[in-house]
């Protein structure tokens, strides 16, 4: 497979330090390491983060349809008018460019690199979203390594620079946007329920990146709109833990999944739309 990762942004591919080393979530023989916080020599704090690539990955491996319809409008990029909704949304497109690339549907990813990149500029973000990127991108469209290198240097150009003007609420709301929309797409990519279908099982494991994603939210001082959707996240937690038995193993029902999903796309629906 040909995998545009030129395009994946800098927030899919790993995410900022600021006081803590935050690293994205891996995979051991196809299931997910353990996710809990780690102590580091330098007594930073290690949280993996949910990384919606690796998810769109596994997405793609199992011969799923891509969903196009699950996208967010580009059109609506236009309402969002607060630096909230801004960087919640750059999240969310971040997120589906990821997925379009994953899938190998150029048009798409090139249109939702253009809004990632609108949004970022309003939101100042420019490093990793600049002309000098959209210039490696064109002059090397055939070079997958180079173009997976150019997506590295616009991370951590983009990390380094949040760090420095100390954005790190903007990065919380555009993890936020790409994780929730990642959970989103690979439920609407479900055709029939089973508790044995290996996305519906891959989407019970999001529990594990969630409790992180929240351990690393309360880590750091939070404004009130940050606490409000940190209630909004504890309460789809609870869906989550409704997915295990006592013993913290996965024991999904069609009841709880689809309760799940709905509270996934009534949050998902209150960031875009």
């Amino acid at each position: 497979m040909k995998k545009n990762l030129f395009l994946i942004p800098l927030f899919l591919i790993g995410f900022l330090t600021i006081n803590s080393c935050v690293t994205e979530d891996v995979e051991n023989d196809g299931k997910l390491d353990s996710l809990k916080t780690e102590n580091v020599p330098d007594d930073k704090t290690v949280y993996k983060l949910p990384s919606p690539i690796e998810l769109y990955k596994f997405l793609y491996a199992s011969k799923t349809t891509f969903k196009k319809d699950a996208l967010n409008s580009i059109e609506r990029r236009e309402k969002y008018n607060t630096s909230t909704r801004k960087a919640l949304n750059l999240g969310v497109y971040a997120s589906d460019l990821a997925y379009s690339a994953v899938f190998e549907k150029t048009q798409e990813t090139f249109q939702y690199f253009k809004t990632a990149r609108i949004l970022a500029d309003e939101l100042a973000i420019s490093e990793g979203f600049n002309e000098k990127v959209a210039n490696r991108i064109e002059n090397n469209l055939e070079n997958v390594d180079s173009l997976y290198e150019i997506a590295s240097d616009a991370y951590w150009d983009a990390t380094t620079f949040l760090e420095a003007e100390n954005k790190t609420e903007l990065l919380s709301f555009i993890i936020i946007g790409s994780w929730i929309e990642s959970v989103y797409i690979a439920g609407q990519s479900v055709d029939k329920f089973s508790p044995k279908n290996e996305i519906v099982i891959r989407i019970a494991e999001q529990k594990l990146l969630l409790e992180n994603l929240l351990d690393y939210l309360n880590s750091h001082e939070k404004n009130e709109e940050i606490n409000k959707i940190v209630r909004k996240l504890n309460e789809l937690e609870e869906y989550f833990y409704n997915l295990y038995d006592g013993s913290n193993n996965i024991n999904i029902t069609e009841s709880n999944y689809k309760k799940l999903i709905e509270k996934v796309t009534a949050l998902r629906n209150a960031f875009v739309y």
